[in-house]
């Protein structure tokens, strides 16, 4: 939030409010400038606030040097001073209204457009604060159109966004209450560019580190590939030694009737019991 007295503004991208960099201060005259990160194709809102409740306040909005709006701070009644307002579209015909939106810049090598590029004024969002006078007049409600000039791509220009619009928004035709800005009370300066070029500029922090502490889901879905490939690796091993146990038992199978005819071979049959004793003499002459 970019601050001076009792003023202050700020930018929101998609209802976030951009960080904001490298912030200076002016003093003659009041100027607070700072720069924050665009965001292609997101949509973005300028915040305003005044917390004096004695003048009326006038805000003039700027996007790329072109001006769109300019809102009207009314003091409140006593007690209620806190008045804050808020720019997130702009007119761009009496019935339609279109977001502010971060776009990319369109870039080409045509020549005619490189002194060209060096004169846009892209890049800046500015909010002018005045006090204001009611002038008691009403007319219609003013309309815009932002330039859509491309870059050469040469150009320091080329790389960095510029303020577009969103969708086309229909509603009833409507006037608006005119205000005449008296003095100029300060400048507030949102510079803006892709957070790369701010960080390659050292105007944003570098992106951090890898964290050295791995991911918890990461380690989660390591472990859980290594445990389905080693269920894989032992249900092959399974597999494998089942078969070997088959073949194992059809080999015994096979070698058992074998084994029981050479048990028969080297079986010896023993005769009868000889009637011989160790050490008698036979007479064969007797009869």
């Amino acid at each position: 939030m970019l601050v001076s007295e009792n003023l202050s503004a700020w930018v929101e991208i998609e209802g976030i409010a951009a960080q904001e960099y490298n912030i200076k201060v002016k003093e003659d005259p009041k100027r607070v400038t700072c720069w924050i990160a665009s965001e292609e194709g997101k949509a973005f809102g300028v915040h305003i606030k005044d917390t004096s409740c004695r003048i009326a306040t006038c805000w003039t909005l700027s996007v790329d040097g072109v001006e769109v709006h300019s809102p009207v701070l009314v003091p409140r009644p006593k007690g209620e001073c806190e008045r804050t307002g808020c720019v997130t579209r702009v007119r761009v015909s009496p019935t339609e209204q279109r977001a502010l939106v971060f776009s990319r810049m369109s870039t080409t090598d045509d020549d005619q457009y490189l002194e060209r590029s060096a004169h846009l004024n892209v890049g800046e969002i500015t909010l002018d604060i005045w006090t204001a006078q009611d002038s008691e007049r009403t007319g219609p409600a003013s309309c815009v159109q932002l330039p859509n000039d491309p870059v050469h791509e040469k150009s320091k220009k080329s790389g960095m966004h510029c303020i577009g619009l969103g969708a086309v928004e229909h509603e009833e035709s409507a006037t608006a209450e005119l205000w005449d800005c008296i003095d100029h009370l300060a400048t507030f300066s949102f510079k803006y560019r892709p957070l790369a070029l701010l960080q390659a500029n050292g105007i944003a922090p570098p992106p951090p580190p890898a964290s050295a502490s791995p991911d918890p889901e990461e380690i989660d879905r390591a472990v859980s590939a290594e445990e389905k490939e080693l269920k894989h690796q032992m249900e092959i091993m399974q597999q494998r030694l089942a078969e070997l146990e088959k073949s194992r038992g059809a080999k015994r199978v096979k070698e058992e009737p074998d084994t029981a005819a050479q048990r028969a071979r080297k079986r010896v049959k023993r005769g009868p019991k000889s009637a011989f004793v160790s050490g008698e003499v036979i007479d064969l002459t007797s009869e």
